[in-house]
């Protein structure tokens, strides 16, 4: 016969519970993750069914079935005391612009780092968007942040089906110089001119990660120049300047 829990019971799971936050030990809350959770637990008393549900022995419970629970993340517990702290008004206002913002990594534990350092910034100061912007911008170039990857440019090539196959069996064996004067010759008769090819200073920015010293290696990770008067990285500036670290010609 199944359990069933009195609100007995369940007072005393809460209170197991708050003892355990006091521990820095949080159980997942929500979803598929907080499911688990109550099946575990409701498992156990069933299977003990003469013991007691008190808060000695949902303790003791916790602690034998640690491994078989869902636990809240390091990141996620710092997280969710920073958020906890602030007034109803600004956790709206902080979740507006969190998930309307498009720069920085808001899932998983990034997003729990990116956020609980950015919360963190913002404490004492008005949760505008001057701010959140002032606090990505000197976040980048000091605790460091997660940011969302650039995205790779695509071949247009791949959105055409000639039927020819990805590489035309004539071309496949020519070298990348005979390539490029094809692809001038074909430019030349029909009158245009190639495109100047673009840097990719992002790409050339993230491939300097070793500097002169362990310490010049640490700074270049958190090496980032915003773009005036937004929460833009300008990479090519960033480029300039890591490079610059990287050969000992800025500390």
């Amino acid at each position: 016969m199944q359990r069933q829990f009195t609100e007995s019971d369940i007072q005393a799971f809460d209170a197991a519970e708050k003892q355990l936050r006091a521990q820095g030990k949080v159980l997942a809350t929500e979803g598929d993750d907080a499911q688990i959770n109550a099946e575990r637990m409701t498992a156990y008393f069933e299977h003990n069914s003469r013991t007691p549900v008190t808060i000695e022995t949902a303790l003791q419970a916790f602690q034998l079935m640690e491994d078989q629970l869902r636990w809240q993340s390091t990141a996620e517990v710092e997280y969710g005391k920073l958020y906890g702290s602030l007034s109803k008004v600004d956790q709206h206002k902080f979740g507006s612009w969190w998930f309307s913002q498009k720069n920085i990594v808001i899932n998983g534990d990034k997003g729990f780092e990116n956020a609980a350092k950015v919360i963190s910034w913002l404490l004492g100061r008005d949760f505008i968007q001057r701010n959140f912007d002032l606090a990505v911008s000197n976040l980048a170039g000091t605790r460091g942040l997660h940011f969302v990857p650039a995205p790779r440019a695509t071949d247009p090539r791949q959105h055409t089906d000639d039927g020819r196959g990805f590489m035309p069996k004539a071309e496949t064996n020519l070298s990348e110089r005979d390539h490029a004067a094809s692809r001038a010759a074909d430019a030349s008769a029909s009158g245009n001119k190639q495109p100047a090819p673009t840097t990719d200073y992002r790409a050339l920015a993230e491939a300097i990660t070793v500097g002169r010293t362990h310490s010049d290696s640490e700074k270049l990770e958190r090496m980032f120049v915003m773009k005036a008067g937004t929460s833009n990285v300008d990479w090519e500036q960033t480029y300039a300047r890591r490079r610059m670290l990287a050969d000992g010609k800025a500390r």
